[in-house]
């Protein structure tokens, strides 16, 4: 697909039709139709059906005469045949033409009447049988030919297809007399829809395309949907013209909010369009089993087709914009959370649709898929003794500062009350035992039984920064998920039990490098790059009580002797002061 804006494919060549009489002579067949891409940089594949309409002999003064219908129209109910071209959306004829030189004459006299010659080529394309000529137009070509063999009247069927699907059907007419070779200059161009990654209104780390990023959860993601107006002048488009865009985010995104995207046309000034049954479209929004969610954006289908004709709105860009927010079920893994958009829309002039979104038996295309990715990467904390690094610590309490998140989830290992399934019992001193009280230390236990599981909590914040409080679980870690680029602040606030708290600020930087197929994480932790995977931190700032200088000791003792020596001496100074004035 191009990046040259489309419009959608119905291409009609209004042909003249000429009486048999007075044609020019001309050497038998074949005959060669030459089909030439209009539009360079398309980059579709085009597959070309010639149907004969209309046939006939050519006499040696070169004039055609005993025309029949073509080999390639249905005539086993010649009377159904006759009305239904005869009718009010055709050749308006009462009554209806009784042969085909009837037929003939009626479409003579509308040679530059292009809306019931249209009328006719849909009517007659219902008609068709049997095998046509074909010609393919790749999408690296600029032309095509194909050859028929006799002389007469053909419909063109044009049938492109991009990235396997077919994507437009264009029909249109000629004629083809003797040896006079037809040349067509195609005006195919269909709809394109793009979707990228506008802003995001904490995390900035979006790639120049807007196709990928990198957030926290918590963090609004912006997405903005490109397509146009499609131009339907002139494209034989008489009733309705689908137009649908479905949206998909992965379980990671959650749509925000309960309104529909915004939807403007940048006509001057700007038009927005309206939601509801009476509007311009409908939405809806559907949480799948999978955690996935389905966006899709109706437009009405009369309405478009309103503004596909209307010289104020044919061809003018179409923006929809909406919000997400990365949520606690983010993929950490270099898959991301991707959000795919495609668009679905009416591709044949000559279909009767029969409601605002093409059913499965009627002709329509699809757009390939325009995705863009979000990142996120998860960080493990351990909190291990100074002394030996082996033992994992729990009950360690820290705050974590940063500018890149709104929310912060933790993972760990917690004793969660579970009077029906658990089998530890809390003590008043803050520990828990796999013994049961017996009846004699009832005293020493808290009311309640536990089991030991991993939970994940979510840490909502408001205003711009981010200050998040957690504690270590049982198994001394504690798993700092779905974190986006950014640099982060890690104080303890709450020792171990039987440590001390450090007063050491650590620093952990995140970054991202999406410029490749994946992303390149980077992490540095108090300025060390951290290399392994998973990012798995060790914090070892504790030591036990027992394991300080004692400031005390000798000391103390010295001070407790001096004072004893001290207060004795006051004691005997006092004594010799109280004799002194008794003898006095």
């Amino acid at each position: 697909m191009t990046k040259t804006v489309k419009k959608i494919t119905s291409v009609f060549i209004a042909f003249v039709m000429i009486m048999a009489m007075g044609l020019s002579a001309f050497a038998a067949g074949p005959y060669t139709i030459t089909i030439k891409k209009k539009d360079t940089t398309d980059n579709s594949k085009h597959t070309y059906e010639v149907y004969q309409i209309f046939k006939g002999d050519v006499t040696t003064d070169g004039k055609l005469y005993n025309v029949t219908w073509g080999d390639n129209v249905d005539t086993s109910d010649m009377d159904a045949l006759l009305n239904a071209v005869s009718g009010a959306t055709a050749l308006n004829k009462t009554p209806a033409c009784a042969d085909v030189d009837e037929v003939l004459e009626a479409l003579k006299d509308l040679e530059n009447d292009s809306a019931p010659l249209d009328g006719f080529a849909k009517v007659i394309s219902g008609y068709l049988t049997g095998s046509p000529e074909e010609a393919t137009l790749n999408a690296n070509a600029a032309q095509t030919t194909v050859s028929v063999d006799d002389s007469g009247y053909y419909m063109v069927v044009d049938t492109i297809t991009v990235d396997g699907k077919p994507s437009a059907i264009s029909k249109f007419m000629l004629r083809v007399v003797g040896n006079e070779s037809i040349t067509i200059n195609t005006k195919e161009e269909i709809p394109t829809l793009d979707k990228i990654i506008e802003s995001a209104t904490v995390n900035a780390n979006i790639t120049a395309d807007g196709k990928k990023n990198t957030a926290s959860v918590g963090d609004d993601i912006n997405y903005k949907i490109s397509t146009a107006i499609p131009d339907l002048r002139g494209k034989g488009y008489t009733d309705k013209y689908c137009f649908v865009v479905n949206d998909e985010l992965s379980a990671g995104l959650t749509y925000k909010g309960d309104s529909a995207p915004t939807i403007t046309i940048a006509t001057s000034p700007v038009t927005t369009l309206t939601e509801g049954a009476t509007g311009d479209f409908t939405f809806s929004k559907t949480v799948n089993g999978d955690g996935t969610t389905s966006l899709q954006i109706v437009f009405d289908a009369a309405k478009m087709l309103a503004k596909g004709i209307s010289d104020d709105f044919a061809g003018k860009a179409m923006t929809i914009t909406y919000t997400a927010t990365l949520n606690d079920k983010a993929v950490v893994t270099d898959a991301g959370n991707p959000n795919t958009a495609n668009l679905v829309y009416s591709n044949s002039p000559y279909q009767d649709y029969s409601g605002n979104v093409p059913t499965n038996n009627e002709p329509h295309g699809q757009t390939p898929d325009s995705k863009t990715i979000t990142y996120t990467t998860q960080v493990e904390l351990k909190k291990v003794d100074a002394n030996d690094i082996t033992k994992t610590l729990a009950g360690a309490e820290f705050q974590i500062t940063g500018l890149s998140s709104n929310v912060v989830v933790t993972t760990a290992q917690r004793y969660v009350l579970d009077n029906t399934n658990g089998t530890y019992y809390r003590l008043k001193d803050g520990t828990y035992t796999t013994e049961a009280p017996d009846g004699t230390n009832d005293d020493l236990y808290d009311t309640g039984k536990y089991k030991l599981e991993m939970v994940t909590e979510k840490e909502e914040l408001e205003g711009t920064e981010t200050v998040v409080d957690f504690e270590v679980g049982e198994n001394g870690l504690i798993d700092l998920s779905r974190l986006g680029a950014g640099t982060y602040k890690i104080k303890e606030t709450k020792a171990p039990k039987g440590y001390v708290k450090s007063n050491v600020e650590h620093t952990l930087v995140i970054a991202c490098n999406l410029s490749g197929s994946t992303p390149v994480w980077t992490y540095t932790f108090d300025n060390a790059d951290i290399t392994a995977t998973p990012i798995s931190i060790m914090i070892v700032d504790n030591m036990k009580t027992s394991d300080l200088p004692i400031t005390g000791g000798m000391g103390t003792t010295l001070f407790y002797v001096a004072g004893t020596v001290l207060m004795l001496a006051g004691v005997s100074l006092l004594i010799y002061k109280k004799k002194s004035v008794n003898k006095g």
